[in-house]
């Protein structure tokens, strides 16, 4: 685990919606180009792919994406909570946008 990720996280009372990278594992080859495009150090090659180690600290900029040689990584609304000053957030009420 990335101690550098705790102790920078602020854990809300709320779920929300934040914005994030997903690796689609049977595409990504582990070549670590998203992982040294990641400035808040959010994404780490674990076991050959790459995987999302912080999402708390992600600033949903998406230089992992235009990096990604294999088109491995999208973005999508992820449900969690955490601190809403980091990356971009939308509230879900009664499954509607809100």
């Amino acid at each position: 685990m990335d101690w550098n990720c705790e102790a920078s996280t602020t854990w809300g009372t709320s779920y929300f919606n934040k914005w994030l990278p997903v690796i689609d594992e049977e595409v990504c080859t582990g070549c670590g180009l998203c992982v040294a495009a990641c400035s808040p150090n959010c994404l780490d090659v674990v076991n050959g792919i790459a995987m999302l180690t912080c999402a708390q600290t992600c600033g949903s900029e998406e230089h992992c994406i235009g990096e990604c040689p294999e088109d491995a990584i999208h973005m999508q609304w992820i449900p969690m909570k955490g601190d809403t000053n980091v990356g971009q957030w939308r509230i879900v009420v009664q499954g509607l946008d809100a």
